[in-house]
């Protein structure tokens, strides 16, 4: 059954995600609240109990109504497609403390974030930074986790955002977001942004000659990353944003279009 829901994910992952405005209550305190209201769903999801084994609707009423419910069950809830049950059973493997379930984990609470639980990447993020050996979980596993997380941050979701250029920046547990980043990198915060943008301003800069359009994007990433909270970040940007006001400098100003073409008269 995890194997048809996988499937069906990775199948809607492929067309356009219809973004929603939620509220689950279920992050953590610490969470960025208007980050968790930027929901995705990418998968339908269990749309009734009654869809389920006699005994699974037993334990589904009883997981509903806030009663116990064996890791068994709940495991087998959330295999055919419940939102809510991926996401406690994820907590469940999480509240371990065991690095082998971490990749269990984030595979159920991206089930959950994929049905449209927004406080759910909270979760796999932290899951995902738990993980101690990537190259021992199925590469197809860490594809759709991947994909469920780039899916959040095009929506706006800012924890998503921030994870994913931290990743980036990191080259790991996922490589390069490619193209991604650089429209995401607008609308993050934090020194994975930071990072990203210097990143992104030292590579126009160390082209042999950066036209003035690349110019000003690198003026504009380093002008995000001075706004970092991060010192070293600060003085970096900082010491190279001089280069690049005296490169523009130097260049000819650029002579405005105008619509005064010569007419017949003019030239007469």
């Amino acid at each position: 059954m995890r194997k048809l829901i996988l499937t069906a994910t990775v199948a809607l992952l492929a067309g356009p995600a219809a973004a929603q405005v939620v509220d689950l209550n279920t992050a953590g305190s610490a969470a960025d609240p208007e980050a968790k209201r930027i929901s995705v769903e990418l998968a339908p999801g269990l749309q009734s109990t009654r869809q389920l084994p006699w005994r699974l609707q037993q334990a589904r009423r009883r997981l509903i109504d806030g009663g116990s419910v064996s890791l068994t069950d709940l495991r087998r809830i959330a295999d055919y497609g419940d939102g809510f049950a991926a996401y406690r059973f994820a907590e469940r493997l999480m509240k371990t403390g065991n690095p082998d379930l971490a990749d269990d984990a984030a595979h159920y609470y991206g089930m959950a974030a994929a049905t449209g639980r927004a406080g759910a990447i909270f979760g796999m993020v932290q899951a995902i930074d738990a993980i101690e050996d990537f190259d021992a979980v199925p590469p197809r596993r860490m594809d759709v986790i991947r994909d469920i997380l780039l899916a959040y941050a095009r929506a706006g979701n800012s924890r998503a955002i921030d994870a994913v250029l931290q990743y980036h920046l990191a080259g790991k547990p996922f490589g390069s977001f490619g193209g991604d980043v650089e429209r995401l990198v607008l609308n993050g915060s934090g020194d994975g942004a930071a990072g990203v943008s210097l990143q992104l301003a030292t590579a126009l800069l160390q082209k042999p000659d950066p036209t003035r359009a690349e110019l000003e994007r690198a003026r504009d990433y380093l002008e995000l990353a001075q706004a970092s909270d991060s010192m070293r970040m600060t003085l970096i940007a900082g010491n190279l944003m001089p280069g690049v006001e005296t490169a523009l400098a130097a260049l000819p100003v650029p002579i405005p279009e105008t619509d005064d073409a010569p007419t017949t008269e003019d030239t007469e």
